[in-house]
């Protein structure tokens, strides 16, 4: 399955490649196999600047217990089914593929699947889900699947719809002891979450989370990160969302938000931080220390498009980088500096600060737009860094000079980009090329190609390759 970013350029008429790159993203796969477990031949071949690989890459269950709607008396066989995840997964041991059917007759699985402490191994992980070519469907109840203290565990190829709360929900248990994980999410489709505060994928207390190749739409919140750490959110798309497409928070740390395609995210695209109870950070608050919502969330090579608040914000999120993003649409405000987390008690938080913003492309109308950068009260603004940003007012050139709280070392400004909405293609030329700033710690674009030394230093999710051909030249 492919997920197309949502970006190209206008002048493209035919393309070549010293990379071989081709137009789409191709979906990793994480138990790419036939249904009796062996591999199929097709498997994707991982790209050299792609997203990292997972404890589930190549894996192939040594045992399958299967699960059909409706079921009764079941052992788990395939003649004998059993009729729901939760009556599986009380059965499963590590190396496990609990392999759920779609439901015939136009029956449903069932909802409000619980699962506690489900345990693979690092060799023998446990998987849940369909198989490939397939999306069996959850539909309603409050929550679709729920899985509290989770390790080793991947969810994959599953189609979530109307839940009332959230449709997927990974936790640590009561204790927030942040020890659930690792757990992978691949391949999975949920819309329609009804609760104004809910999410497609709601995960706390998890380690080692990785979230690839999903369609997570029309959900409060796309993805909602609490107390997450060492994990990556790659190749998804998501959108109309009313608070955030991906939010990440709650003491969050070391997390990249990458190769994304978000569309309509809401109140904010991508939030670098939030608001959080107090008792709901992972790990537990300091009273020695400064604490912060999230530290080191890294959110590159992704596409923000369409209508929202803000496209990024930066909300009690210290020491962390957005670049090489695209931004093009309607937004209100390009990116926003906040401090929603205040002191409280014995309980100090550190301010937001040490941001960097670097390689990006923001586009935007003089319609919708109040202003470039909101700067919230208590925030270290001062302490950002801003280089070698595109910023262009696309009805109104003139514009285009961004008001930042520092100055930005080599801007590109009013200058009409070279993405644009549609379908993908390799990046052929425009402003952008030739004036990224290096940043090794980026070292792939959005379709998992490594930025070669011999291509130019492109601002942006792309990059322009060595033998590109355009059609008007550049």
């Amino acid at each position: 399955m492919r997920w197309l970013p949502l970006v190209a350029l206008a002048a493209c008429s035919s393309t070549t490649s010293s990379n071989g790159i081709d137009s789409g993203l191709d979906a990793k796969q994480f138990v790419d196999a036939r249904s009796d477990g062996t591999p199929r031949p097709d498997a994707y071949a991982p790209r050299a600047c792609d997203a990292p690989l997972t404890f589930a890459d190549g894996f192939v269950p040594t045992r399958i217990i299967h699960v059909t709607a409706g079921a009764i008396y079941g052992d788990g066989s395939l003649e004998f089914p059993f009729g729901s995840i939760a009556a599986a997964a009380a059965a499963a041991t590590p190396g496990t593929f609990i392999q759920v059917a779609v439901a015939p007759n136009g029956t449903q699985h069932g909802t409000n699947q619980f699962i506690a402490n489900l345990h693979g191994t690092p060799d023998a992980p446990i998987v849940i889900g369909g198989i490939w070519g397939t999306l069996p469907e959850i539909v309603g109840g409050s929550e679709g699947l729920h899985l509290t203290d989770p390790r080793w565990v991947v969810i994959q190829n599953l189609h979530f719809s109307n839940q009332a709360a959230n449709a997927i929900n990974i936790d640590d248990g009561v204790s927030y002891s942040g020890t659930a994980g690792p757990v992978a999410i691949v391949n999975v489709v949920a819309h329609d979450v009804q609760d104004g505060a809910g999410a497609c994928i709601r995960a706390a207390g998890v380690a080692n989370l990785y979230v690839y190749n999903s369609r997570l739409l029309r959900c409060s919140t796309g993805i909602d990160a609490i107390g997450v750490h060492d994990s990556v959110i790659a190749r998804d798309e998501l959108g109309r969302t009313t608070q955030s497409a991906v939010r990440v928070r709650g003491g969050s740390h070391d997390v990249d938000i990458r190769q994304n395609t978000i569309v309509d995210g809401g109140t904010t695209g991508i939030s670098l931080g939030g608001y959080t109870q107090l008792a709901q950070f992972r790990p537990a608050l300091s009273t020695t220390s400064p604490n912060a919502e999230a530290r080191n969330i890294r959110a590159f090579d992704n596409v923000i498009t369409g209508q929202m608040t803000a496209a990024i914000a930066f909300d009690d999120c210290v020491d962390c980088l957005v670049a090489h993003n695209v931004v093009h649409g309607n937004p209100n405000m390009l990116l926003r500096i906040l401090q929603n987390a205040t002191t409280q008690g014995s309980f100090t938080f550190e301010p937001t600060g040490n941001g960097r913003v670097i390689n990006n492309s923001f586009n935007w109308s003089s319609i919708n737009l109040l202003r470039h950068v909101e700067v919230g009260f208590g925030t270290s603004a001062s302490t950002f860094t801003f280089s070698h940003n595109l910023w262009n007012c696309a009805d109104q050139p003139s514009q285009s000079q961004p008001s930042l709280p520092v100055t930005e070392d080599m801007p590109v400004i009013g200058i009409g980009t070279g993405y644009y909405p549609g379908p993908s293609g390799p990046y052929c030329g425009g402003p952008e090329a030739g004036k990224a700033a290096p940043l090794p710690e980026v070292d792939g674009t959005i379709e998992g190609y490594c930025r070669a030394a011999g291509d130019a230093p492109t601002i942006g999710p792309q990059m322009l390759q060595s033998g590109t051909v355009c059609g008007g030249g550049i």
